[in-house]
């Protein structure tokens, strides 16, 4: 298919030129579309770095686990890797649930420009100086009533355009893989030339990393609802009273105003590196105290690069973790509002006995509830059959709701009879609360306080959410759903990891980036040992060692 921006990659790779047109032709049509096409261009481009580099990787490598690998981001410039993250990003939203927006289609579709005009300059010997300045895509809407054609019947055909493409990709694929195994990655001074080489492409066509970084967080604002554009809800360089300077004087990044003229958070953009991000922490914490100095509520701190993003609300919480993205006006109005009005003390609360009133159901409710109070974010429930694992979780979210430690909760089973189940069990316990149960329709109701999904319902549509939307997630059945199938899911959802990803649950491994960040519970059993002629004299040294394993922090 002819683009109208990319037909000088042409001769050098007909298969992104062409991926890029089919964005080009949807874009007006189907925003969410064209950034889903979009990430495929990204990836494809990534994938022909990996082959024109020689780099390693694994054959059934995802798309972010190339874009992570150590070797690639030392081979490559950072505002390469950046922009490929963005629109990675941005196609990842549209394929679960986001419908797309048309400016952020179009902001991608330059980006992937610029991604080509790197491509054809560093790979393919095209002049930069032959390279056509970028032209604005026209609505095709007028050109089909003129040839008498419907819009789906031009998607239609663009679908199969797609899907011809698609098989060749997968070819190509498996042309690319099958050598593998005897590629080594380069040696790290080869691996500095060619960031140095990577990079003087990228300086020819103005790359910067700051305006890259800033790409990406702009994205990201937009995604949580914010209006960059409009100084009354995102701020930037906001000149804060700072004594560490010799002005007395400082600029935070980006604030994000309240309607009431407060600052509900303070955003520091930092270079790549664990030490560039450490140190923007801190400086956005001395933000956080300049406006605390100056008579005005304390913000909750972010610190991005644009490819890793860190929350830390240190009113409430000791540590920063990391987050997927930038919360909500009302994520962070319900942050402000549970800072004056959350029960401090929530173990001394005692759950609705009508729900659940056995000795050993209330003991696991002031365990769990002890356990947040202790800044913990997630928790583990094991009981056995029968024993009303389902009225612990709802009794459970009763207590948060009622003393301000939740707005919203989901609960998450592995299948539908399970989803009918728990409808109505907190139908029967929590009449009071609205519910809304998730793949019943396309759309998320945004004004219920309870959520019941399965963990397909879920990925199709957690792009409608912010990341701050959930308060409390109860993963049911854990041991059949977290561990197996939707392992990864499970994990970036309910299990949110620490500074490394690694939870504190022996069978459980997190490895990709969180769509929200809340504290979890999650419920049921891990993976069950053997029962087939299982005795203790039978039983080897790690199963024993996993029957009687202490208590953390017990000996």
């Amino acid at each position: 298919m002819k683009s109208v921006n990319f037909e000088f990659l042409r001769p050098g790779n007909e298969l992104l030129a062409n991926l890029a047109g089919l964005a080009e032709a949807v874009l007006h049509i189907d925003p969410g579309s064209a950034l889903t096409r979009l990430r495929s261009f990204a990836e494809e481009l990534t994938k022909a770095i990996y082959k024109e580099e020689l780099l390693p990787r694994m054959p059934q490598s995802s798309f972010y686990d190339l874009v992570k690998n150590p070797v690639f981001v030392d081979c490559v410039s950072k505002p390469l890797v950046h922009q490929i993250n963005f629109l990675r990003i941005q196609g990842n939203d549209t394929a679960h649930g986001a419908e797309g927006d048309l400016r952020n289609a179009q902001l991608a579709l330059k980006t992937a420009y610029q991604l080509a005009m790197y491509m054809a300059i560093k790979y393919y010997g095209t002049a930069q100086a032959s390279i056509p300045a970028f032209a604005e895509v026209k609505d095709p809407t007028a050109m089909l009533a003129s040839l008498q054609k419907t819009v789906s019947s031009y998607e239609k055909e663009l679908n199969q355009q797609q899907e011809a493409l698609q098989s060749v990709m997968d070819k190509l694929e498996q042309e690319r893989t099958r050598h593998l195994d005897k590629v080594d990655p380069p040696a790290k001074p080869d691996q500095q030339k060619r960031q140095q080489q990577s990079q003087q492409v990228a300086d020819s066509l103005q790359w910067n990393e700051a305006k890259t970084r800033a790409l990406l967080i702009d994205a990201m604002l937009l995604q949580a609802g914010w209006d960059v554009s409009n100084p009354a809800q995102v701020g930037q360089e906001v000149e804060v009273d700072f004594p560490g300077n010799v002005s007395g004087k400082g600029r935070a990044d980006y604030v994000l105003w309240g309607d009431n003229g407060q600052p509900l958070a303070v955003i520091e953009a930092k270079k790549s590196g664990n030490v560039s991000l450490q140190a923007g922490r801190e400086q956005a914490r001395m933000y956080a105290d300049s406006f605390e100095r100056m008579g005005m509520q304390r913000p909750v701190i972010f610190y991005s690069n644009g490819y890793e993003t860190f929350i830390w609300d240190d009113k409430q919480y000791n540590t920063y973790r990391p987050v997927y993205g930038i919360y909500s006006k009302d994520s962070l109005e319900y942050l402000a509002y549970q800072r004056q009005y959350r029960v401090p003390t929530l173990e001394k609360h005692n759950p609705e006995l009508s729900i659940a009133d056995r000795p050993y159901q209330i003991e696991a409710i002031k365990t769990v509830a002890a356990h947040f109070q202790q800044q913990r974010r997630k928790a583990l429930i094991i009981q056995a059959t029968g024993t009303g694992k389902t009225r612990v979780a709802i009794a459970l979210a009763e207590l948060l709701l009622r003393t301000g430690w939740a707005k919203r909760v989901l609960f998450l089973c592995d299948r539908k009879e399970l989803r009918v189940q728990a409808d109505d069990a907190f139908k029967q316990n929590l009449p009071s609360e609205p519910r809304c149960v998730i793949g019943e329709t396309g759309k998320v109701d945004q004004t219920a306080r309870i959520y019941i999904a399965t963990y397909p319902g879920m990925m199709n549509r957690f792009a409608q959410l912010d990341v701050g939307f959930f308060d409390l997630i109860i993963a049911d059945e854990s041991h059949r759903s977290i561990y197996n199938k939707y392992r990864w899911f499970a994990l970036d959802i309910a299990c949110p990891g620490s500074g490394n990803q690694r939870t504190n649950f022996p069978f459980l491994f997190a490895r990709r980036p969180y769509p929200w960040q809340t504290p979890p519970l999650a419920i049921g059993m891990p993976k069950p040992l053997p029962r087939e002629n299982f005795t203790m004299s039978r039983s080897t040294a790690s199963q024993m060692k996993r029957i009687f394993r202490p208590p953390k922090g017990r000996k």
